[in-house]
């Protein structure tokens, strides 16, 4: 069986970008595991890259004289206290309905940074669509539960108010997760991971030495392809079987470019 990933980019990132950045890690994983890109759905014009203003984001706009594939995108745009997440409903909106509309679903699902916060957040809908009921589609999930998430440099605190609720009854999720942290991540506390982490029943944290990326050298690739095939329905190893990604000094990266204020 080929199991179906989907992926969501960091802040200032895009399909194109994120894709070509993961293609060692693709690679390694050719056989077993078929990734799926997904756009974040805000366009973000410089005015926004510079953090000088919310009020020129545009939607799937168009640049004159740039490449639609170089385009900076982002989920959402955060204040200073990160209390209010401007865009994201709209955003949640058009995840909801390319899932909604997705004839093989996902087995799951890799996030990045915000794009690892948005991944969170959709994998705790799909398993409770109760928590946050603008989700659904008729009354209905737009998409089975999935099996597992993976988030990178991954966050849910501060959180939009209006998204409060979510985790406001201390019920923790049981989609099984798995964390990679940066030791040396300036970006994304290790504090700030633990919010995400902390809403997950059974959370499985992986460490590398590096900072705000994905970490992609040969013993990462290995440890992500075992990772995805232990989900795998015909492998005989289970996830809590999969060896940890031994030490290495270095590595290679998937980082964000650009602006990285208003995670």
């Amino acid at each position: 069986m080929t199991l179906r990933v989907l992926l969501f980019p960091g802040f200032t990132q895009n399909a194109t970008v994120f894709h070509q950045k993961f293609a060692a890690i693709e690679r390694t994983c050719a056989h077993s595991v078929e990734f799926v890109f997904l756009d974040p759905f805000h366009v973000m014009e410089p005015v926004t890259l510079q953090g000088e203003s919310l009020s020129q984001i545009s939607s799937n706009a168009s640049y004159e004289n740039d490449s639609p594939e170089l385009r900076p995108r982002a989920w959402w745009f955060a204040n200073d206290d990160k209390t209010v997440y401007r865009g994201h409903a709209e955003a949640f909106q058009y995840v909801r309905d390319f899932l909604a509309k997705t004839e093989v679903p996902f087995h799951g699902v890799l996030g990045f940074s915000q794009g690892a916060a948005m991944a969170a957040l959709i994998t705790v809908f799909l398993e409770r669509p109760d928590v946050f009921p603008s989700f659904l589609v008729d009354g209905k999930s737009p998409h089975p539960p999935l099996r597992f998430g993976v988030f990178v440099s991954g966050f849910v605190r501060p959180l939009d108010i209006s998204l409060s609720s979510v985790f406001s009854t201390g019920v923790k999720f049981s989609t099984p997760s798995l964390h990679v942290l940066g030791r040396n991540d300036v970006i994304v506390s290790t504090a700030r991971s633990k919010t995400l982490i902390d809403v997950f029943e059974s959370p499985r944290i992986e460490w590398h030495d590096g900072g705000h990326f994905v970490p992609s050298k040969a013993t990462w690739r290995q440890f992500f392809k075992n990772y995805f095939a232990s989900y795998d329905d015909e492998s005989s190893v289970r996830p809590p079987d999969v060896r940890s990604p031994a030490p290495e000094v270095g590595n290679s990266s998937v980082e964000a470019p650009g602006a990285t204020r208003n995670l």
